[in-house]
């Protein structure tokens, strides 16, 4: 199905697409929707780096996806500040499940793979002793069209994002009660030494942006240059959106 931007917002406006900043007065209506999603998140990745680049994007109200390996879950240290994270900013922080290979499951394995990865995510954070995690609405997987993950919908999924296929986005091509959006462009963070150029460049484009960027290879940077990264990205991100272009 096509989804237009009314349908699209009260699929999976909480949270995702809150909006994020004020936009001058008189200024036209935005026609364009752009997703951040944080991926590369893996039992490697720092703890300490992760909460280092979340927090500027919550210092600006700028709400994003978190995409987890499942494994990083299992690792402690990390599912704590993933619960942290999660648990004081249900507003603008969604968890995303990663879950590959789900496409080629018949229904009943794509619910059952899903159900077990969320409770896998909650049991983490129960562990941790934190509030209760908002519930995932969204999760990652290949999902070439005609795609059909409406057996989700029992389990609260509305959304389906798959990543990498091209730079230009679009929600056609899934079956009823899922939105399944495909493209977006990555930029590796720890290969950006001006990320915010790099931001520049990819909003300079007109039409729906998703922009993931990727913790691979994090733990190079000291933590105050991950910081001092992710506030130039959140800056960039935050100019564009003032400008009225984009919700």
């Amino acid at each position: 199905m096509k989804v237009n931007r009314r349908t699209l917002l009260r699929l999976i406006a909480p949270p995702l697409l809150l909006p994020a900043v004020t936009f001058r007065t008189g200024a036209a209506e935005p026609s364009d929707a752009l997703f951040i999603v944080v991926d590369g998140i893996g039992p490697t990745t720092p703890a300490d780096h992760l909460l280092a680049f979340v927090a500027p994007f919550l210092e600006t109200g700028i709400p994003i996806g978190l995409i987890a390996e499942m494994a990083a879950w299992s690792t402690p240290a990390l599912a704590d500040v993933l619960g942290q994270i999660l648990a004081e900013a249900p507003d603008r922080v969604e968890p995303v499940l990663a879950l590959p290979g789900l496409e080629r499951l018949p229904r009943y394995f794509q619910r059952r793979g899903t159900s077990d990865a969320i409770q896998q995510m909650r049991g983490a954070a129960d562990a941790s002793g934190r509030s209760p995690l908002p519930s995932p609405m969204t999760i990652v997987t290949e999902a070439s069209p005609p795609a059909n993950f409406d057996a989700l919908r029992c389990l609260g999924i509305r959304n389906v994002l798959t990543l990498g296929t091209s730079q230009a986005v679009s929600s056609t091509g899934c079956a009823e009660r899922t939105v399944c959006l495909r493209g977006g462009t990555q930029m590796t963070v720890a290969e950006v030494a001006d990320p915010a150029a790099w931001i520049g460049s990819a909003l300079a484009a007109p039409g729906w942006m998703l922009i993931a960027l990727s913790l691979a290879g994090i733990e190079t940077l000291p933590e105050p240059e991950v910081r001092s990264r992710a506030a130039r990205i959140s800056a960039a991100i935050g100019r564009d959106l003032g400008a009225g272009r984009r919700f």
